[in-house]
């Protein structure tokens, strides 16, 4: 199994397991990677410790990068950064709700292969 389909597995089945629903920061209204309730983004799904990670704007912080190399065994290079940047795009848009089939949709179209445990 290469990278990607195996940080998708890991990223959709934490995603499946919180109900779907985004991490939250209400304080400065924005996605984070952990909210207060244990909840992560789909990139924090990525971390061992999201509590590790700095809160960025729009970019994936080095801190989350570093936090997910440690995690994951590999390196963030700049294609998967684009990859992941792309994840979190579609876990920010999302209509509540809708979140899982514009997944599918996107593993679809990226030839990637969706995880059972992810229902």
């Amino acid at each position: 199994m290469n990278l990607i389909q195996r940080l998708f597995n890991r990223a959709m089945i934490g995603m499946s397991k919180q109900g779907w629903r985004r991490a939250f920061d209400s304080v400065n209204q924005v996605c984070a990677y952990l909210d207060p309730y244990g909840n992560s983004c789909v990139v924090g799904q990525l971390c061992d410790h999201p509590e590790n990670c700095e809160l960025g704007d729009v970019d994936i912080e080095k801190s989350v990068q570093e936090e997910i190399a440690r995690s994951n065994n590999c390196t963030v290079d700049s294609w998967l950064l684009e990859e992941l940047s792309a994840w979190q795009q579609i876990h920010d848009d999302s209509e509540p709700g809708e979140m899982r089939d514009d997944f599918l949709i996107y593993a679809d179209d990226s030839g990637l292969s969706w995880p059972e445990e992810a229902v």
